[in-house]
């Protein structure tokens, strides 16, 4: 049987790989890979440029956290390519009032998470865990073959973008979590892709200085205000 046999909407995918091959072109993984290289690129900026921001006590005083805002911040402010390919929204994931950026495409539910290592899972968290449900890939195939539509509720699947590096960025990677948050599935490290294809469509050099001047004033003004 085809993992692309259908039943109405929905495709089964037999394995992650499958779901990877499928669900996110070379452009896709382009994008998500430059919003993460410009969040870096700002992130050394600021730190190199701005270090008497860093001064107060209660501000984003490690690079870790400046980073991670500085990707982020991308989708609060919309600062994206125009042609981003990822519908965007606000997932919160706590009552203290975090939230996480949410991308979805086509089946796939993508989050972007620091992780330790590439072809490692990022840390625990309940919405993961939640979300990780989906890749049930044994359960969907079987309910697809048994013709069990009833049992086969939700055509989605949950993938992370995971980003590390102590001082700086070491890795982008695509992870599939198992169904229950213990492996790694399949993964696609972004950071050893080629993206010089003339398929792949680029920002200009102005787009790409506009986002990252707005993107790098955003970052210094939650600086300022956490320093008041």
């Amino acid at each position: 049987m085809d993992y692309r046999e259908s039943v109405g909407r929905k495709v089964i995918y037999q394995t992650a790989k499958q779901l990877i091959d499928r669900e996110v072109s070379n452009q896709d993984l382009y994008a998500l890979y430059s919003v993460i290289k410009l969040g870096e690129s700002v992130c050394d900026e600021i730190i190199n440029e701005h270090s008497e921001l860093f001064s107060s006590k209660y501000c984003i005083g490690d690079r870790a956290s400046l980073r991670r805002a500085a990707i982020y911040s991308q989708f609060e402010y919309e600062l994206l390519a125009k042609d981003f390919p990822f519908k965007c929204s606000a997932l919160k994931v706590n009552n203290f009032g975090k939230y996480v950026p949410e991308l979805r495409k086509g089946q796939l539910i993508l989050h972007i998470a620091k992780a330790q290592h590439v072809n490692e899972l990022p840390s625990v968290s309940k919405y993961k865990e939640e979300k990780a449900l989906l890749n049930n890939f044994k359960s969907k195939q079987q309910s697809l073959i048994h013709d069990d539509i009833v049992k086969l509720d939700d055509d989605r699947y949950y993938g992370i973008i995971t980003f590390g590096g102590k001082n700086k960025l070491e890795f982008i990677d695509l992870v599939i979590p198992s169904y229950n948050y213990k492996e790694v599935l399949e993964h696609k490290e972004l950071t050893h892709i080629t993206f010089e294809s003339k398929k792949i469509k680029k920002e200009s050099n102005e787009e790409m200085r506009n986002r990252r001047m707005s993107l790098k004033q955003v970052m210094i003004n939650k600086l300022e205000k956490q320093g008041e």
